[in-house]
């Protein structure tokens, strides 16, 4: 009773189905570089986190030593003509047609499925933050901020580190904005080749 097959429904019957043909994770100790033992969450965490850090590491700059910021400013690419502004039209179209429901929530929990029942007053306010994201040329840093989800790789040992692919899940406004962004941004580029 209340199971669909669905996409309208959320696939509440395939969720049920899935969730028997999962096996249960074990718990586990991870390996550290000085061959001790993580074996409490917090522990097992930093090992992670500081894993991670190592293996991804910003690739070197190329401008010219000194004044970092005269350099960027100076750059012939950026966009010399002001970003056409998003209209409330686009914002309805994108969320309403391009959304995924099943795609999982950043950090903020804010999902598809909530995104969709957003009222015109809503996606009017929203409009609205992305062209003030336009205008002062300043992203919120919670819209970069990404909960990170582990996932054993098939056939590794789970005590090691680098056995996990690591799968960045970020706010939804954000990749909202950054799909309306980009639109602008690929027309810029065609036109400059």
């Amino acid at each position: 009773a209340g199971l669909s097959s669905r996409e309208t429904d959320g696939y509440t019957l395939w969720k049920v189905i899935k969730s028997f043909k999962r096996p249960a994770q074990p718990s586990f100790s991870i390996k550290t570089s000085d061959n001790t033992w993580a074996i409490n969450n917090q522990e097992k965490a930093d090992l992670m986190a500081l894993h991670l850090e190592n293996i991804f590491q910003p690739h070197p700059c190329n401008l010219n030593q000194g004044n970092e910021n005269e350099d960027i400013n100076n750059l012939h690419f950026l966009p010399d003509k002001k970003i056409s502004p998003i209209t409330h039209d686009e914002v309805f179209k994108e969320i309403k047609y391009k959304t995924k429901l099943r795609k999982a929530p950043g950090f903020d929990l804010i999902s598809g499925i909530l995104i969709k029942q957003l009222p015109a007053k809503a996606i009017e306010k929203l409009t609205r933050i992305f062209n003030a994201v336009l205008k002062l040329k300043h992203v919120p840093n919670q819209w970069k901020k990404a909960e990170i989800i582990l996932i054993l790789k098939s056939g590794k040992p789970a005590s090691i580190p680098s056995s996990y692919r690591p799968i960045s899940l970020l706010p939804v406004m954000g990749k909202l904005f950054e799909k309306l962004y980009i639109k602008r941004l690929l027309k810029i580029i065609d036109k400059k080749h």
